[in-house]
């Protein structure tokens, strides 16, 4: 085993309330999909705070290991004692998973941190140095070809590793949370080359890569976001040891479980009347980064709130999707709109008589196909809505008699025609 020295700062960090119905509706029933993503951050990023952490600082203290080097997994020659509220499984007689203190680590907000450490494990061939096969992406290891992990003894613990877990129960199905862990390993002058180990939370080995770390410096702050399928999780890490002679082990410390979410989408949708042109009215909640709506007709807005005019009349679904970023999954909410088709109400009418003398008695006849009407006499009298109506002028002049139809039951626009006189 070798040095590991870790210092941490602290920051307060606001997390964002829930909603992913839109994420379960889906159907995600692939255990690996429930992920939706896992981050890494290098060295000097912090923790969230305020939240319970399952293996805390003080967690480790409230093991009775006694002081540094405890060891504490039960198939050790060496066992002691297990970590409070954890279990420390698997192993073999070799392994050297303990507990260590501030002489072999620097940690601000405890004083010791776990250690799990296995010997060999082969990945790639028989070849104890061989990591040709391991490709990284961020901090993935997803390489590994079948059959990963196998210890070459029985000492090392076989094909089971050594593992340190804890089963969290009141979890909500379906609600999202953030596992978040510092895992750090040996000192990187004489171990630089990365270690693998897994992370497992209900949904199978994830296997992450694992840093050597300077005396001096911290490891990598890790965030895997997940769906909860039931409302118990076994939270379970396990190292199957070296995968070279000169790769990190796992040096973990900090672990903190909390439930986290993106934003509500949420919308109605209001017509202007008689048009096929609608303004959105964006009831979404929470944190949203960015907003994404599509009309149902190909055209996409990234605007709050927009306004769209179709080009024809038919039924449209639209769709608003809002992405908190990050880990944080993205809501989605649709609402169909029916846009009438605009009927073709025509104003047509014609006057018994065009001139006269005054006083004189016109007739109007129509002949328009509306359902209502209005008829101007041009001299300032009060609208008459009779279909054909009569008037009469008493002051000689010239007017100009405007007819508008209407449809409104339809919702067809108005047609208007002049009539002089």
């Amino acid at each position: 085993m070798h040095m590991f020295t870790k210092t941490m700062s602290s920051m307060t960090s606001i997390l964002r309330s829930l909603s992913f119905a839109a994420l379960l509706a889906t159907g995600l029933t692939d255990g690996s999909a429930q992920i939706i993503c896992i981050e890494c951050t290098e060295q000097d990023a912090p923790l969230n705070v305020g939240y319970p952490n399952l293996l805390t600082n003080g967690g480790l203290e409230l093991g009775t290991c006694g002081g540094l080097g405890g060891y504490y997994c039960p198939a050790s020659l060496n066992y002691s004692c297990d970590i409070t509220d954890w279990l420390c499984t698997g192993g073999g007689l070799d392994t050297y998973a303990q507990t260590v203190d501030a002489s072999w680590s620097t940690i601000p907000q405890g004083l010791i941190a776990a250690y799990l450490g296995n010997f060999y494990t082969e990945a790639c061939s028989p070849v104890v140095n061989d990591t040709s096969c391991l490709v990284y992406s961020g901090c993935e290891v997803t390489g590994i070809p079948a059959g990963y992990p196998f210890n070459n003894s029985g000492n090392y613990g076989g094909g089971t590793g050594v593992s340190l877990e804890q089963s969290v129960s009141g979890l909500t199905i379906g609600a999202t949370y953030v596992l978040e862990f510092w895992a750090g390993g040996e000192d990187f002058g004489a171990f630089p080359e990365r270690g693998v180990f897994g992370v497992d939370i209900g949904f199978g080995y994830n296997y992450l890569s694992c840093h050597g770390t300077s005396p001096g410096t911290i490891g990598t702050r890790y965030e895997i976001t997940f769906l909860a399928t039931s409302t118990t999780h076994l939270i379970k890490f396990t190292n199957w040891g070296h995968v070279s002679s000169i790769s990190s082990e796992l040096i973990l410390d900090d672990v903190q479980l909390f439930q986290t979410s993106s934003a509500t989408a949420a919308f109605s949708l209001i017509q202007t009347p008689c048009s096929t042109t609608i303004q959105t009215n964006n009831q979404s909640t929470g944190t949203v980064g960015s907003y994404l709506w599509d009309m149902g007709d190909g055209t996409q807005y990234t605007d709050t709130n927009v306004t769209h005019t179709y080009a024809t009349s038919g039924t449209y679904t639209v769709t608003l999707i809002t992405n908190g970023g990050g880990c944080i999954a993205p809501d989605t909410a649709t609402q169909t709109i029916n846009l009438s088709a605009l009927g073709g109400v025509t104003a047509a009418g014609t006057a018994s008589v065009t001139q006269g003398c005054a006083p004189v008695n016109i007739d109007f006849f129509n002949t328009s196909n509306g359902t209502s009407w209005q008829w101007d006499f041009g001299d300032g009298s009060p609208v008459s809505t009779l279909y054909e109506p009569s008037y009469m002028y008493n002051t000689p002049g010239s007017y100009t008699v405007t007819l508008i139809a209407f449809d409104p039951g339809s919702c067809n626009l108005s047609d208007t025609i002049t009539i002089p006189t």
